[in-house]
């Protein structure tokens, strides 16, 4: 399974998502919302990896996108699967 990179960062980092939160100035449920592919990174976020120099925002982005493009999938395949689930 493929990982958020916003998680990969946090668990590098050694962060709690409320940690990590509380640095970006944002919700741990918004982080939460980030890793796992429901939301994407904001301007709060991308301001954030960009102060982190070593950080290439552009490709933590198009790498969120893959990831949010990929849970959606395996999200339809799981509603898929328990609708032909017989009753």
């Amino acid at each position: 399974m493929i990982e958020s990179p916003i998680k990969r960062l946090r668990k590098k980092l050694d962060l709690s998502q409320s940690e990590f939160a509380r640095l970006v100035g944002v919700s741990q449920s918004h982080i939460s919302e980030i890793e796992c592919g429901i939301s994407r990174i904001d301007e709060k976020v991308e301001n954030f990896l960009y102060q982190l120099s070593s950080i290439n925002t552009d490709e933590i982005k198009e790498e969120q996108l893959e990831f949010i493009e990929y849970s959606q999938q395996k999200l339809s395949e799981k509603i898929r699967e328990m609708s032909e689930i017989p009753e």
